[in-house]
């Protein structure tokens, strides 16, 4: 709930699934940048929470139209609302960046990966088991005194599962993982 995407002139007639709510941009709102403003303030935690209170109590959420229409959207003068959409396009540009080069040294990983193996070989001597390199662990919950709980390394399967890179480390601040354990 609450994402968003900025459409232009050339979306007009498109088809668009009953779950998405349109909004339509006059020209004079689109040059103000009020359809990048309502993208971002639609991420922020105040507007989740109102989306998330407004919504349908449904397995599936639904926002009605009227809870959409009603939504409260800050309005700070145009140089304070134009200085943080810079500072945010510049994030989010920057962002695309980092995200493209940890995908490009990934793919090259990989490469260099499976050079290496083509080059080795298989058999006995050039395998060995995943319990002879790594000790491996399941999920379950341990209980650890309140002081050690803190260090404890850990990391949910919902975190595991979208995290978009192979870099585990970085699915959130406070996913430690030990040499050891992994």
């Amino acid at each position: 709930m609450g994402e968003a995407a900025v459409a232009g002139e050339e979306h007009a007639g498109w088809n668009v699934a009953r779950s998405l709510a349109v909004v339509r941009w006059t020209p004079e709102g689109r040059a103000q940048q009020w359809d990048l403003w309502l993208r971002w303030w639609l991420k922020t935690s105040q507007s989740q929470s109102y989306l998330t209170l407004s919504s349908s109590n449904a397995e599936h959420m639904t926002l009605p139209l009227q809870a959409l229409n009603r939504l409260p959207v800050p309005v700070p003068p145009a140089p304070v609302r134009e200085r943080l959409l810079s500072l945010i396009s510049l994030a989010e540009r920057k962002n695309a960046l980092n995200t493209r080069i940890v995908s490009c040294a990934t793919e090259l990983a990989d490469a260099h990966f499976m050079e290496a193996l083509q080059t080795c070989g298989r058999g006995p001597a050039t395998e060995r088991a995943v319990g002879e390199v790594c000790q491996v662990t399941a999920g379950a919950a341990q209980s650890l005194p309140d002081s050690e709980q803190s260090a404890m390394p850990w990391v949910s399967p919902r975190e595991v599962l979208n995290c978009k890179t192979v870099h585990l480390g970085a699915v959130t601040s406070r996913t430690v993982a030990q040499a050891e354990v992994v």
